[in-house]
């Protein structure tokens, strides 16, 4: 659908958000509107419980989960030269199945990041039982930048790993550790 120079203002039926549909307590997200187009004046998001990263009036948003995290949604509203959506766009977020708590050093890197992936038990609180041990199954790891887009990407099998950064630019990404669906993710600042 080409919006471009639309007379009017927009519905939430023209545009959604794109990201994540759950996050894990302590994890970041990174969401987007489906729509960017340069008639936007204005992307107003809205986080509710969530902990505002950045974005702010762009077409990108970066959030944090509390660590007392249990659901929530990110919110968008259009503005364009006629004004601002009526009815904003919604993405609910649900707790994940958060099997990881990641564990980076040095923060901010230079040259070799040193991960820990310490095991969460299901249904049982983070904090009381935990357990650190070599992962069976393979598990993805990925390094993205602020617009979710991959700079690194393997498949690790130990719940302690090096990845070697020098050769990726200087700035904010999110490292995010998961299986089949992304399930824990931490910021990560490297400076060369």
């Amino acid at each position: 659908m080409n919006l471009q120079g639309k007379a009017g203002t927009y519905s939430n039926s023209d545009f959604s958000i794109s990201g994540p549909s759950s996050l894990c307590p302590n994890g970041t997200g990174s969401y987007s509107s489906t729509y960017i187009n340069n008639d936007i004046t204005e992307y107003r998001w809205g986080w509710g419980t969530l902990i505002y990263q950045s974005g702010q009036g762009t077409p990108y948003l970066g959030v944090r989960a509390s660590t007392s995290f249990s659901g929530g949604s990110v919110v968008l509203q259009l503005r364009n030269r006629c004004g601002l959506t009526g009815t904003p766009a919604v993405r609910s977020i649900s707790r994940g199945s958060c099997g990881f708590r990641i564990a980076v050093s040095p923060n901010p890197v230079s040259t070799k990041l040193t991960i820990e992936l310490t095991k969460e038990n299901d249904g049982v609180d983070f904090d009381s039982k935990k357990q650190t041990t070599n992962l069976i199954e393979p598990i993805k790891v990925l390094i993205v930048n602020s617009h979710n887009e991959k700079v690194f990407s393997e498949t690790m099998n130990s719940s302690q790993f090096t990845i070697d950064v020098s050769g990726i630019p200087n700035g904010v990404y999110y490292l995010k550790i998961g299986d089949n669906e992304l399930t824990s993710s931490t910021r990560v600042l490297i400076n060369h």
